[in-house]
């Protein structure tokens, strides 16, 4: 999706791969559970532009980004559950 949304992908504070070590830092973690798997499939053009709307593209800008796109498009979703104790 950075082909589309400008901020797609760049590392923030609720990202998967770093809430480990963040919940660390105030809670002993007992147990993790992640996941990485295309969990979501938008099977249209439709679909891709109302995803793209959604994220806060203009319409008109999400409809030509979507046409620009070879659908379905699958998106792979990375999370977490952690199960922490407060110190």
């Amino acid at each position: 999706m950075a082909w589309a949304l400008p901020r797609w992908g760049r590392p923030s504070s609720f990202d998967a791969e770093v809430a480990e070590t963040l919940l660390g830092k105030v809670f002993e973690v007992e147990s993790v559970r992640t996941w990485d798997a295309p969990l979501v499939t938008l099977p249209d053009h439709a679909a891709v532009a109302l995803f793209l709307r959604g994220r806060g593209l203009p319409e008109s800008t999400a409809r030509r980004l979507a046409r620009a796109v070879e659908v379905p498009l699958s998106l792979t979703k990375r999370g977490l559950v952690a199960w922490a104790r407060k110190r």
